[in-house]
C-alpha cells in the first residue's frame, strides 16, 4: 500500500528530535515547528472512512496509524 498523504501534529518532549525521526527515518517533511510543536506532513492528507490502514510505532513510544480511502467495489 502506497500513502498517499499524512499530516501529524508532534507535541513532545524533545521536538527537534522527534522531527528529524520523522524526516530522517520515514521522508516527512516538517513545514511547521515552534517551541514545544511541530506539524510534519508527507503527501497529501486524507481522513476518511472506508480505508486500508497500517500501523507504526515512533521513537516516542507513539502507536501511529497511516490511512489510505480504499475505492468502492
Amino acid at each position: 500500500m502506497a500513502v498517499q498523504g499524512v499530516s501529524i501534529a508532534l507535541a513532545t518532549e524533545d521536538v527537534a528530535r522527534s522531527v528529524q525521526f520523522y524526516l530522517d527515518q520515514l521522508g516527512f517533511a516538517c513545514p511547521l515547528q515552534l517551541d514545544g510543536f511541530a506539524r510534519v506532513r508527507l503527501g497529501a492528507a486524507d481522513m476518511e472512512y472506508g480505508v486500508r490502514e497500517f500501523g507504526l510505532l515512533d521513537d516516542n513510544g507513539y502507536r501511529l496509524s497511516f490511512a489510505q480511502h480504499v475505492a468502492a467495489n
